[in-house]
């Protein structure tokens, strides 16, 4: 498998679709987690595909910043996604829902 090199800051990012389904998948369930943190066990359990590839695509994120390792106290690795990362999905999440709106109040 090809790993994915993103290297675009997140500000240049238009849509989570430039990410490989994997990394949008991962992406996507931590800006659904309180404080965007999970452990790599609950991000596994809950995204569909091989171990690997999403622990390839967890990597790919750490690797380029988007996502961090964070310290716990109870020595549980714990994944968090950046702020500029988690603030930047949000823009551009409420851009695509007003698109999509606006589409479809829109009379043909």
């Amino acid at each position: 498998m090809k790993l994915y090199r993103h290297t675009t800051s997140p500000g240049m990012i238009t849509s989570i679709n430039e990410f490989p389904t994997r990394q949008q998948q991962v992406l996507q369930y931590l800006l659904t987690q309180p404080n965007y943190v999970t452990t790599p066990a609950v991000l596994m359990e809950n995204i569909s595909g091989p171990t690997g590839e999403v622990i390839k695509a967890i990597w790919e994120l750490m690797r380029v910043g988007h996502v961090c390792q964070i310290p716990s106290e109870d020595n549980f690795v714990q994944l968090r996604l950046s702020d500029e990362m988690a603030g930047r999905l949000l823009v551009i999440t409420k851009q695509e829902q007003a698109f999509y709106r606006y589409i479809g109040n829109t009379k043909y």
